[in-house]
This record gives C-alpha cells, structure tokens and sequence, in this order.
C-alpha cells in the first residue's frame, strides 16, 4: 500500500482522507465536494481544478457529480465523472498524482443561479 493510498469514505463517513489523514474531499449524497481556496488552489496552467488522483479513483464508482467549491468568491463549479473522465489530464506538481479538468469544461454556478458552459456540460 502506498503512502498516499486513500482510506475510503466508507471507513470515515464521509470525508474522502488520503492515508496521512489528510481531509481530499466530502462526499455528500452521490456527490464529491472539494471546498477551496480559489487563489490559492486554481491551476494557472493550464487554468483547471484538480483533485486527489487516489481520493478520486477511490470513490469514482460512488459518485455522480464532483462540485469544486470556491470559499473565497462564492462559485461552484460542477462536473459529471463523465465529462471529468473524458477531459481530465493527468499532472503531479509535488503533491502526489493529480486529475485535473480545464475550467471551460465546468459549469459554474453563482449563488443559486446556474451558468452553463459553452460546452453544454
């Protein structure tokens, strides 16, 4: 087992942790929550979200929305495991093994109001 295998929701209720205990997400109701901060966690390049490669792979099959949760403006971006699956890339900066998925593929919702993306995902 690696040092950054995930120990599963079913184990903890439902935060998603990474072996060191570290907290990768929540999953809440078939759907995968990572609150962030968005300057300080937002790709530059390539402008995406990213989450846990482990963390996700661990609860992929559990899941049927992934919703990126910016604390510091208030956005939610939203995916299907689908649509992340078919876009995702894969990158590893330092922290471990890292899907990413471009933020035009995301579609963005302000305080109750939804946007759509050019994409119509």
């Amino acid at each position: 087992m690696s040092d950054r295998d995930c120990t599963g929701i079913k184990e903890h209720g439902q935060f998603v942790r990474l072996a060191d205990g570290r907290v990768a997400g929540r999953v809440e109701n078939g759907i995968f929550v990572k609150s962030v901060r968005g300057s300080k966690h937002m790709l530059k390049t390539p402008r995406a979200w990213a989450v846990d490669a482990e963390a996700y792979d661990s609860i992929r099959r559990d899941i049927n929305m992934i919703v990126i949760e910016d604390q510091e403006c208030g956005l939610k971006y939203r995916a299907t495991p689908d649509t992340f699956d078919a876009f995702k890339g894969l990158l590893d900066r330092g922290f471990g093994r890292q899907y990413f998925l471009p933020l035009a593929r995301w579609q963005v919702e302000e305080e109750g109001a939804r946007q759509l993306s050019l994409f119509g995902v």
